[in-house]
């Protein structure tokens, strides 16, 4: 699948809302750029006719660290020809990408970080997650060559267009201890400091084309 992802393999400098000394944490997503992603889905269709189907996509964008799953829901058109077949689609989705958890680190021990007033405390192991949305629309084109009744394979193409994110959310949480406090802040607050060593989240963009192939059974 052809995606848009920048460089950013290095720390992210958060800096906490203490009013008396302003302590700095970071993280390390060790995001390398990418221009391309494999995925792996799949597809369930229901049948309005001869020619029309309801289709439903669900695909995982296998990206690491930065991962994610789509879901596009539409229509679709075939055009029989003996054993081959043409299929025309379209369909509206929304992506999800995040990351797992990862491991949120001061270079100055300091026993808590101060974010709206919320307290996350150093001695019950705090984990960041980022995690943006995307929507947009998807028209695809494939070739689907019976095998037996019930089975078949499909060559295709897709083009999206989805919006870029822009917006990431990082979520910051305790693992241990009888309460978990945490707390969510968009990439966008100044507690996220750029500077010449860190630019933040950047711009993602999933449009572009996708080659698959599928198995299909029907049931």
């Amino acid at each position: 699948m052809k995606v848009d992802i920048p460089d950013m393999d290095y720390e992210f400098k958060l800096q906490d809302d203490n009013p008396i000394v302003n302590q700095y944490y970071y993280i390390n997503l060790e995001q390398s750029q990418k221009d391309y992603a494999p995925v792996v889905g799949f597809r369930v269709s229901k049948s309005l006719g001869y020619r029309y189907k309801v289709i439903f996509d669900g695909t995982a964008v296998l990206n690491f660290p930065l991962f994610a799953g789509m879901a596009e829901l539409g229509a679709s058109a075939s055009f029989n020809m003996r054993r081959l077949s043409f299929e025309l689609g379209a369909q509206g989705g929304f992506v999800y990408m995040t990351t797992f958890s990862s491991s949120l680190y001061q270079k100055t021990p300091f026993p808590s970080l101060w974010i709206d007033s919320k307290s996350i405390d150093f001695n019950q192991d705090p984990v960041i997650s980022i995690y943006g949305i995307s929507g947009g629309l998807k028209v695809s084109a494939g070739l689907i060559f019976l095998i037996k009744p019930n089975a078949s394979i499909r060559a295709g193409v897709n083009y999206r267009l989805y919006t870029p994110i822009k917006s990431w959310w990082i979520k910051i949480e305790e693992t241990s201890g009888s309460t978990k406090e945490s707390v969510t802040i968009g990439s966008d607050r100044k507690n996220i400091i750029e500077d010449a060593d860190s630019e933040g989240m950047k711009q993602v963009k999933l449009s572009g084309y996708e080659l698959n192939m599928s198995f299909i059974l029907r049931f």
